[in-house]
């Protein structure tokens, strides 16, 4: 686990990293994180400092946490060929809404698609196969929507 911010945010190769999925989470106490599971480009992640090695997968998969949340901005666009790319990631220091030691992260991609999140943490993890548990979970959805019967009320409750 690595703490980022914006003088290290550089010494990693976020360009043309294919983003593999995202999760957002709530706890009990309202605190909201969000999970955001990346593969680093395999020409660049190699060439990663010895730091980052124990974070890096071999297959350069890694995931971007941040942490109590006061903000999450994700302007996705969906139609696509093929998995969206990180174009560029940034540290912004200008914003109204950030308090002291809050991290104001906006995150561009290739396809013009803009993630904008205000965390008090933004922290570089091992992805321990998160963002492929992701896409398992939203196939099984998928499979269970399809498989349900067509004539019940979406209103009503199933226990």
């Amino acid at each position: 686990m690595k703490n980022l911010d914006k003088k290290t945010i550089y010494n990693l190769p976020f360009h043309d990293s294919n983003l593999l999925g995202a999760k957002i989470s709530q706890k009990d106490n309202g605190e909201t994180d969000l999970l955001l599971c990346i593969s680093f480009c395999r020409t660049e992640f190699e060439d990663l400092s010895n730091e980052y090695l124990e974070i890096n997968k071999s297959d350069g998969s890694v995931a971007l946490l941040f942490e109590t949340c006061q903000q999450i901005n994700f302007n996705f666009i969906c139609d696509r060929t093929q998995r969206d790319e990180i174009d560029y990631i940034q540290f912004l220091t200008d914003s109204v809404n950030l308090k002291q030691g809050q991290k104001h992260v906006e995150v561009i991609f290739i396809s013009g698609s803009k993630l904008e999140c205000i965390a008090e943490k933004v922290v570089l993890v091992e992805s321990n196969g998160v963002a492929y548990s992701l896409l398992s979970e939203s196939c099984e959805i998928r499979r269970e929507i399809r498989d349900a019967p067509q004539n019940i009320n979406r209103h009503e409750r199933h226990d």
